[in-house]
C-alpha cells in the first residue's frame, strides 16, 4: 500500500496544480477611434474620389473608355485593400475610409456614365463631326451622312402645316419637313430629305414650335440627330397617310436651331452643372458619414 501511494505521489508530481502555471489572458485590442485629422481624411478623400471618378466617367469615357475603366478598377481595389487591412489591424479609420471610397467609386461611376450617356457623348459627337454650309432642302441627304451640323440656304423653313405629333410613353414626338421657300415660292419635295424634330413642342397635326423653328425664313443651322428614336420614325411613317409626304430612306433628322455652336455649348453646360451638383451633394453625404464614423462608440 505504501508503495502504491508513493507511486501515485510521484505520478502526481509530474502535473502542476490547477492554475499554478496558467498564463494570464491578453486584453483584446480595442478599435481605435479616429482623431480630427483622420476625420478630415474620412470626409475629403471619398469626396475627391467621387469627383475624380464622376468627372472621368462623364468627360473622358467617350474617347478614353479603357483608361477610365482601369482607373475605376484601381480605386475599387485600393478601397477593398483598405477595408481588409483595417479589419485585420482593427483600425476604424482604415475600414471606414475603405468603405466610403468603395461606395464613392461606385456612385461616381454611375453618375458619370449617366452624364456621358445623356449629355457628354452627344456634345463630343456634334463637336467632332462634319459641318456643311449652304445646303439646299431638296439635296439628297445621302451626301451628308457624316454631318453633325448643317447650315441651309436662305429661305429654307420648317413647314409647320405638315407637322405630326406622335405620342409615345407620355412624350409627344414632333416631326415636320424642311422645305425651300425662296421668294415666298414654297417648294415641297416629293420625297423629304430633312426632317426637323423635337419633343413636346407641337400639336398633333400642326403648330411646330420646337427650338428656333418660329424664328423666320433666314438661313439657320441645324444640329443633326445621329439615331432618331422610335417615336420620330413612327411619326414619319404616318406622313404619307396624313400629309401625303414620303421620306427618303436615309433622311436626316435635325434639331432646328439658329446657332449650332451655342446648341452644343448648352449641352456641355448642362453636363458640367449636373456633375458639379452631384459633387456638392456627395460632399454633404461624405461629411455626414465621416462624422458618424468618428462619433461611433469603439468596439471592445
Amino acid at each position: 500500500m505504501a508503495a502504491g501511494y508513493g507511486a501515485a505521489d510521484q505520478a502526481g508530481a509530474q502535473y502542476p496544480a490547477y492554475g499554478e502555471n496558467a498564463q494570464p489572458l491578453k486584453p483584446r485590442n480595442k478599435v481605435r477611434r479616429p482623431n480630427r485629422t483622420e476625420v478630415v481624411v474620412l470626409v475629403l478623400v471619398p469626396w475627391l474620389t467621387f469627383c475624380m471618378v464622376s468627372c472621368l466617367s462623364a468627360f473622358a469615357h467617350y474617347e478614353f473608355r479603357a483608361a477610365v475603366y482601369v482607373v475605376d478598377g484601381s480605386w475599387l481595389f485600393l478601397s477593398l485593400l483598405l477595408i481588409v487591412l483595417g479589419a485585420q489591424r482593427r483600425i476604424s479609420v482604415h475600414m471606414g475610409l475603405g468603405v466610403l471610397c468603395f461606395f464613392a467609386v461606385c456612385a461616381g461611376a454611375c453618375v458619370g456614365l449617366f452624364i456621358d450617356a445623356e449629355f457628354a457623348s452627344e456634345y463630343y459627337r456634334l463637336d467632332k463631326g462634319a459641318s456643311y454650309q449652304d445646303v439646299e432642302a431638296t439635296t439628297n441627304s445621302t451626301s451628308y451622312g457624316d454631318a453633325t451640323a448643317l447650315t441651309f440656304q436662305a429661305g429654307t423653313i420648317v413647314y409647320s402645316e405638315a407637322t405630326i405629333g406622335y405620342m409615345e410613353g407620355g412624350e409627344v414626338y414632333c416631326v415636320a419637313p424642311i422645305v425651300s421657300n425662296k421668294d415666298s415660292n414654297l417648294l415641297i419635295p416629293p420625297v423629304v430629305q430633312f426632317w426637323a424634330v423635337g419633343e413636346d413642342c407641337c400639336g398633333m397635326r400642326g403648330d411646330f414650335e420646337c427650338d428656333d423653328a418660329t424664328v423666320g425664313p433666314e438661313a439657320l443651322g441645324a444640329s443633326v440627330i445621329l439615331e432618331p428614336s422610335h417615336g420620330y420614325r413612327q411619326a414619319v411613317r404616318m406622313m404619307p397617310a396624313v400629309h401625303g409626304l414620303a421620306s427618303e430612306h436615309s433622311a436626316i433628322f435635325l434639331r432646328w436651331v439658329k446657332d449650332p455652336q451655342a446648341f452644343r455649348n448648352e449641352i456641355l453646360r448642362n453636363a458640367v452643372l449636373l456633375c458639379v451638383g452631384a459633387c456638392i451633394a456627395h460632399l454633404s453625404a461624405s461629411a455626414m458619414c465621416g462624422i458618424a464614423i468618428a462619433l461611433a462608440p469603439p468596439n471592445y
